[in-house]
């Protein structure tokens, strides 16, 4: 009797090795349809964010505390976003400012400075950040979930349930002790 080869185990032929990939090509065949977002990732995205940020860390430091400085910053940064095409941040605004992120929330609740120009010139700012975003969700130009956390976390949106709590009387039937004892008696010992 003839013996047989064992059979052949692994991706049929023609599949390719697919972890032998260039990671220019992984890059390339990346659909980021499958993260919810709905534009693809483009080689040299990353590269334009992040000369975009460093743009604004080299900007030279303004006096804080003058509220035309910081007005003019302000337009400034939506400026460079604009011509760098790059979504603005409230982090974005914070690099550009030279500040934290949270002395901008300040300034943008009026917790600091409030009297000094800065909070109307931050709140609109933060404003307009919140839009933009508002925006490009509605237009599904953003991830969901991105969005939703950025505008939770930045503009105060919130999930609204509403729950109907009812308090109802339970109805029990009367019965006599004999009865009750009659049903626990008729329960078989284990």
């Amino acid at each position: 009797m003839a013996e047989t080869a064992p059979k052949k185990r692994g991706r049929p032929k023609g599949s390719g090795n697919k972890s032998v990939m260039l990671p220019e090509e992984r890059y390339m065949k990346r659909n980021d349809q499958e993260y919810g977002a709905t534009e693809e990732y483009k080689p040299g995205d990353n590269s334009r964010v992040i000369r975009h940020f460093m743009a604004l860390r080299k900007l030279p430091k303004i006096d804080i505390t003058d509220a035309k400085a910081v007005d003019d910053r302000v337009w400034e940064y939506m400026e460079q976003c604009e011509t760098d095409d790059v979504k603005p941040t409230i982090e974005g605004l914070a690099i550009a400012l030279h500040v934290s992120r949270a002395t901008l929330c300040n300034w943008s609740t009026g917790a600091t400075r409030k009297d000094s120009g800065h909070f109307d010139t931050i709140k609109s700012a933060v404003q307009m950040v919140n839009g933009i975003t508002a925006v490009n969700l509605y237009e599904g130009k953003t991830n969901p979930a991105a969005g939703i956390f950025l505008l939770k976390n930045n503009a105060g949106y919130t999930d609204v349930q509403q729950l109907t709590v009812e308090a109802k009387q339970q109805e029990f039937e009367e019965r006599k002790l004999s009865d009750v004892l009659e049903e626990y008696d008729d329960i078989p010992e284990v």
